[in-house]
């Protein structure tokens, strides 16, 4: 949470800052989450052929972190490659999301189901409060910057992210992996799921959740673009 704290909302204005314009943002954005979903989806695969979920977890996790260097050096460099910056973007985003289903995976087997809602609902708070707080210290650190050189500004807040995501890796390297146990009733296929949509309630969740996603960021990725450039 660190890291989305110093990352997230702060993309878009250093794509905008090395020359991008409303186009390519929306480009970002779509391809970033069009390419997060499609490495989820691939997840599971990559962690059965592997034999492990905790080696993809911290492979990637550390991989994502790394992901920052070169957008350290585009800051550094003051290059105005905007398209360079999408593809580390889609890169840096996929990291991110091929750890999801693994990490859930080991985490429900770590935790009981009669403590899950208390613990995540604990976790949550606390990590929604670091990643406030990281957003808000970004934003000064970047206010501040702005009066001395806004790109070297980019170049702190993407290294102190990178440490904290290779700090976050090296706790996951300590955590415990519970033995898989692979049930064949538990494989289907995307179009297996389809043709489920009117028998499964959490199929109907699954399409409400995307028809509020695709609303979302028809509008989203271009906040940033009305305040930096007309606001």
């Amino acid at each position: 949470c660190m890291m989305l704290g110093l990352t997230q909302d702060y993309f878009t204005p250093f794509l905008l800052l090395l020359g991008g314009n409303a186009i390519q943002v929306g480009l970002m954005s779509a391809a970033a989450n069009f390419m997060s979903a499609f490495v989820q989806m691939k997840s599971p695969d990559f962690a059965a052929r592997a034999g492990s979920r905790k080696k993809i977890v911290t492979f990637f996790v550390l991989l994502q972190g790394l992901m920052l260097i070169p957008m350290i050096y585009l800051a550094v460099s003051k290059t105005n490659e905007p398209y360079v910056m999408i593809l580390l973007m889609m890169m840096f985003t996929a990291c991110g999301a091929i750890t999801v289903p693994p990490w859930g995976s080991m985490m429900s087997d770590l935790v009981p189901s009669s403590k899950r809602g208390r613990y995540f609902g604990w976790r949550n708070r606390v990590l929604g409060f670091i990643m406030v707080g990281f957003s808000l210290l970004t934003g000064a650190v970047l206010s501040a910057m702005k009066k001395v050189d806004i790109y070297y500004g980019f170049a702190i807040v993407f290294f102190l992210a990178s440490v904290a995501r290779i700090i976050s890796w090296r706790f996951l390297e300590k955590m415990h992996e519970p033995r898989l146990v692979y049930k064949k009733e538990d494989h289907f296929t995307i179009f297996d799921f389809v043709k489920g949509m009117k028998k499964r309630n959490f199929a109907r969740f699954v399409l409400f959740v995307a028809l509020m996603n695709f609303c979302v960021f028809i509008a989203s990725p271009f906040f940033s673009v009305l305040m930096i450039r007309d606001l």
